[in-house]
């Protein structure tokens, strides 16, 4: 059966029935995201008074911390071949787009910025990641090559622009905006 998944890292199916808490205890768990092969899901969790990445198996058998530190971590995503995620932390003062590797290691921040960069966004084709900014004085939609690099400012709007993501084909990237006075 297809499930599909809310933002209290609940499961259930297509058509509503069968739900099932998959993070029990909860605690300001949110942001879930699918590996690419569907055995398991990256969310943000506040289980020991900060915001980690955490990794549970699609049945919510087993449950492992990726991220651990001062820092808040939120916003993970999957790469294509289910090895690295990209995360947003404010470890370094600011928010930054962070990439780390499956099991939590070799984390690298992408971004580099002083202003606040978040919510990046694998390509279909792993090689880019889009992103929000806030660098040019409002939030902006960015896209930078997965090593990060690049980084191209693709909304040049004087609006606030946010939450992107892509298309399946890689080809477009849809986006939170309030250039028409609501977002």
């Amino acid at each position: 059966q297809t499930k599909i998944n809310n933002n209290n890292n609940n499961e259930m199916n297509r058509d509503g029935s069968g739900l099932e808490n998959l993070t029990k205890p909860a605690d300001n768990d949110g942001f879930p995201s699918w590996s690419p092969d569907g055995t398991k899901i990256a969310f943000h969790s506040q289980r020991l008074n900060n915001f980690d990445i955490v990794v549970v198996s699609a049945n919510g058998s087993s449950m492992t911390k990726l991220s651990d530190g001062p820092s808040r971590d939120f916003y993970a995503d999957w790469f294509p071949d289910g090895a690295r995620l990209t995360y947003t932390s404010q470890r370094d003062g600011n928010a930054e787009v962070y990439k780390m590797d499956g099991d939590g290691t070799d984390a690298r921040n992408l971004t580099r910025h002083p202003a606040d960069d978040y919510y990046g966004r694998v390509s279909p084709d792993g090689r880019r990641i889009v992103f929000t900014s806030d660098r040019d004085g409002n939030n902006e939609i960015y896209v930078m090559r997965s090593d990060g690099t690049g980084h191209t400012n693709l909304s040049l709007d004087d609006g606030n622009d946010a939450y992107p993501d892509w298309s399946p084909d890689g080809d477009w990237i849809v986006f939170t905006s309030d250039r028409s006075g609501s977002s």
